[in-house]
Protein backbone atom coordinates (compact mmCIF):
# COMPACT_ATOMS: atom_id res chain seq x y z
CA UNK A 1 0.00 0.00 0.00
CA UNK A 2 2.80 2.25 0.91
CA UNK A 3 4.76 2.00 -2.22
CA UNK A 4 1.37 2.91 -4.02
CA UNK A 5 1.33 5.84 -2.29
CA UNK A 6 4.89 6.93 -3.00
CA UNK A 7 4.48 6.07 -6.81
CA UNK A 8 1.01 8.37 -7.09
CA UNK A 9 3.23 11.09 -5.00
CA UNK A 10 6.12 11.13 -7.48
CA UNK A 11 3.56 10.52 -10.64
CA UNK A 12 2.02 14.09 -9.32
CA UNK A 13 5.03 15.81 -8.20
CA UNK A 14 6.12 14.94 -11.89
CA UNK A 15 3.06 16.09 -13.65
CA UNK A 16 2.87 19.44 -11.78
CA UNK A 17 6.39 20.39 -12.62
CA UNK A 18 7.25 20.00 -8.88
CA UNK A 19 5.09 22.23 -7.83
CA UNK A 20 3.35 21.13 -4.39
CA UNK A 21 0.15 23.27 -5.01
CA UNK A 22 -0.58 21.83 -8.60
CA UNK A 23 0.62 18.17 -7.09
CA UNK A 24 -1.97 18.65 -3.73
CA UNK A 25 -4.79 19.26 -6.52
CA UNK A 26 -4.00 16.16 -8.44
CA UNK A 27 -3.73 13.88 -5.17
CA UNK A 28 -6.48 15.51 -3.87
CA UNK A 29 -4.79 15.71 -0.35
CA UNK A 30 -3.63 19.39 1.50
CA UNK A 31 -0.20 20.46 1.66
CA UNK A 32 0.81 19.92 4.90
CA UNK A 33 -0.68 16.68 4.24
CA UNK A 34 1.53 16.16 1.72
CA UNK A 35 4.60 17.73 3.55
CA UNK A 36 3.94 15.19 6.12
CA UNK A 37 4.01 12.51 3.16
CA UNK A 38 7.18 13.35 1.98
CA UNK A 39 8.51 13.34 4.84
CA UNK A 40 7.71 10.23 6.01
CA UNK A 41 8.60 8.38 2.86
CA UNK A 42 11.80 10.20 2.19
CA UNK A 43 10.74 11.59 -1.03
CA UNK A 44 11.97 15.23 -1.83
CA UNK A 45 10.99 17.68 -4.55
CA UNK A 46 13.46 18.26 -7.33
CA UNK A 47 13.31 22.01 -8.83
CA UNK A 48 14.41 21.94 -12.07
CA UNK A 49 17.62 24.07 -13.01
CA UNK A 50 16.72 26.65 -15.88
CA UNK A 51 20.00 26.78 -18.26
CA UNK A 52 19.01 29.75 -20.29
CA UNK A 53 18.52 32.50 -17.11
CA UNK A 54 21.25 34.64 -17.01
CA UNK A 55 22.06 35.67 -13.08
CA UNK A 56 21.95 39.07 -11.81
CA UNK A 57 24.64 41.54 -11.76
Amino acid sequence: MEEVERRMIREALARSGGIQTRGVELLGISERGLRYKLNKYGLCIRIPILDNVAPDL
